[in-house]
């Protein structure tokens, strides 16, 4: 899973967190009549309408009160999982490194994962590999992608010739 969504392994913790929840969600031989552990755990047959593929691409909505009007709506981050305590997405913003927990995320899973400046070393430039929490970081200054549109020069037809 870390190779494919080209993360690197300082993020092996996430993905087995990630795949225990799911293995929990599938069948196994070791259950009667095709029982999830979650099943035989809780009682209840588990949802998997929930369920994303590790490492694709997702934005992040920048709630209006982090955000100034002409600041970026969401922030672009990579699917980690799920939160543990609520019921979220748990994501990085790779170029940061921050860990994100949101509820309102797109994802986009059938594109490619970001393949974006982010290596298990800290000397890279311009990266931080900062593990820690910040659900609240979404400020919309400087987490918020810098993509201005591009101008373009419009002539008149008689201005061509």
């Amino acid at each position: 899973m870390l190779k494919d969504s080209a993360m690197p392994n300082s993020y092996w913790g996430d993905g087995v967190l990630y795949a225990t929840h799911i293995i929990n969600r599938i069948p196994t031989r070791v259950l009667p009549d095709g029982v999830t552990p979650h099943e035989a755990y809780t009682g209840s047959k588990p949802s998997v309408a929930h369920l994303r593929v590790f490492g694709c691409k997702a934005h992040v909505h920048i709630p209006d009160e982090k955000r100034n009007k002409l600041d970026a709506k969401s922030l672009e981050c990579t699917h980690l999982g799920y939160a543990e305590n609520r019921k979220a997405y748990r994501l990085v913003h790779r170029p940061s490194g921050k860990i994100i927990e949101s509820c309102d995320v797109v994802f986009h899973e059938g594109s490619a994962p970001s393949r974006v400046l982010i290596t298990d070393d800290s000397t890279s430039e311009g990266v931080s590999n900062s593990k820690e929490s910040d659900t609240d970081s979404l400020s919309g200054d400087s987490d918020a992608p810098d993509n201005p549109p591009a101008a373009t020069a419009r002539g008149r037809t008689s201005d061509r010739d």
